[in-house]
């Protein structure tokens, strides 16, 4: 015990003695089809001479000479791996890779796939016909179109008897049997299932799709044998027992211990004039908040956006002018904030809410006024004046005012003006304490700190989000990216 209690006081000692360093942010850049990274001070790390370049992981990135663009891709080339510092630090004399994670990368080499350390050392040898990325120990592999998992030795953890695979996400998997699609695009014919880090299966229903689990539930699909156009929705948990019925039209993922539901409406055979109502309900699958809104956003520190239309309104309308059928749009839906009891913090006479943080949002009173930026409560914190504005991150508003030689105004949640860039320069996001702005007509990139000055040149043709290169699992620092101002809860 004492042994025991040592190791701990002198693991906590180092730990506060020898600090983490702070992580790398590199970001990749491309110019004249030509890719590298660049760091936050504008120095190309990682020069700017490589065809393709992949992402980030374990302090390596995958990069390309020889590849060509062929039908709107990058394809051919060989592939090798650059270090943090800019050093080739793998050979480029792989066929194809993926990235790093937990410490290994698939590579391909004649057309089959094995698995190196990042040292470039040969861990597993080449005789995969596909092979993914390490998450929990497990990585998915295939053979002969059947796919399975391998540990990190190598061993088949889980025989390739599956037809497609998902990664394990604590401590459980989706897997596909059946029929795939000849393409990515082309659905598949068959049926998902959850199995266990043994193989074992933990469903017994037949499921169209099974998506990611969100506070520890996952949003399950089954056939509807009335209607093949409207399938069924409900949730299963990481035991794969079906605790929320699959009764709804349409769901999305938990959040916050809320779920947004959803009910079709309109003819049955005509989908361009239905629609749905949504509501929200909690993990044991009460209906909450009844489904009576035409718009529903996920809940973020107990508040939601919903939208509603006028009682006995429909929000599409079939209208006929001539010869000439078409979808009226006309009765667009009004805004307001709830709480998690559906109470409305702010009524529903707004034409645009959008949460930017817990106390305010993006707002506009009618379409046809400028937009600015509410409280919770209603009171106006940047005047309603805008054509456009949004959120870019760190409490910082990038704004225009619409005029056909638009002046960007770049202010804080408090309305106090920092800069203002001419109509020949877009703000594109908030990064690491600059802002990310595209010249030229659009055509390149480049960042300014928040005085207006130019930290990055704006010479690249793009310039990619900054992101981590220090290894999986490794503590980072909160540094805030680029938040977005609009989220979908179905686009999730």
């Amino acid at each position: 015990m004492k042994t025991g209690l040592l190791l701990f006081l002198l693991i906590a000692m180092a730990d506060s003695l020898f600090p983490q360093a702070p992580a790398t942010y590199l970001a990749k850049a491309s110019l004249k089809n030509k890719f590298g990274c660049i760091d936050p001070q504008g120095n190309e790390v990682i020069q700017i001479i490589y065809n393709d370049i992949g992402n980030w992981g374990n302090n390596r990135i995958a990069v390309n000479k020889g590849s060509r663009i062929i039908n709107h891709q990058r394809q051919g080339g060989q592939w090798g791996f650059c270090n943090e510092k800019g050093e080739l630090v793998i050979a480029i004399t792989y066929d194809e890779v993926q990235t790093f994670s937990e410490g290994m990368a698939a590579v391909k080499r004649n057309n089959k796939w094995g698995f190196i350390d990042s040292a470039g050392n040969l861990l597993i040898p080449f005789q995969f016909d596909y092979a993914g990325l390490f998450r929990e120990g497990h990585c998915i592999v295939a053979n002969n179109e059947k796919y399975g998992f391998i540990d990190r030795v190598g061993k088949i953890a889980i025989p390739l008897t599956f037809d497609d695979l998902n990664d394990f996400n604590g401590g459980v998997a989706s897997a596909f049997i059946g029929q795939r699609g000849a393409t990515e695009w082309e659905e598949k014919k068959g049926f998902y299932c959850l199995i266990d880090s043994n193989g074992q299966w933990l469903t017994n229903e037949n499921y169209l799709s099974i998506a990611d689990f969100h506070d520890g539930l996952a949003r399950v699909e089954i056939a509807n044998a009335e209607n093949s156009d409207n399938n069924k929705f409900g949730f299963i948990n990481r035991n794969g027992i079906l605790v929320v019925p699959a009764t709804y039209d349409g769901a999305g993922n938990f959040c916050e211990g809320m779920a947004v539901i959803a009910y079709r409406h309109g003819p049955k055979h005509n989908i361009l004039l239905t629609y749905h109502t949504y509501g929200y309900i909690n993990r044991e699958g009460k209906e909450i908040i009844p489904a009576k809104y035409i718009r529903a956003d996920n809940f973020s520190g107990g508040k939601a956006v919903v939208g509603l239309i006028k009682k006995g309104e429909e929000p599409y309308t079939q209208k006929t002018q001539g010869n000439l059928t078409f979808i009226d749009e006309e009765n667009q839906p009004q805004y307001g904030l709830i709480d998690k009891e559906g109470r409305y913090i702010l009524a529903p006479d707004w034409a645009l809410l959008a949460v930017i943080d817990n106390d305010l949002l993006l707002a506009q009173r009618d379409r046809l006024l400028g937009k600015g930026v509410i409280t919770i409560k209603g009171e106006t914190r940047v005047p309603l004046r805008y054509s456009n504005i949004e959120y870019a991150g760190n409490n910082i508003l990038v704004a225009d005012n619409g005029a056909s030689k638009r002046t960007t105004f770049i202010m804080d949640i408090h309305n106090r003006g920092l800069l203002t860039i001419d109509h020949n320069t877009s703000v594109m996001r908030y990064e690491l304490g600059m802002l990310h702005i595209r010249t030229d007509n659009n055509r390149k990139s480049g960042f300014i700190n928040l005085k207006g000055q130019l930290v990055i040149p704006a010479k690249y043709d793009r310039i990619y989000r900054f992101e981590p290169t220090a290894p999986e699992g490794s503590r980072l620092y909160n540094v805030p990216l680029f938040i977005p101002a609009t989220r979908s809860v179905f686009d999730q």
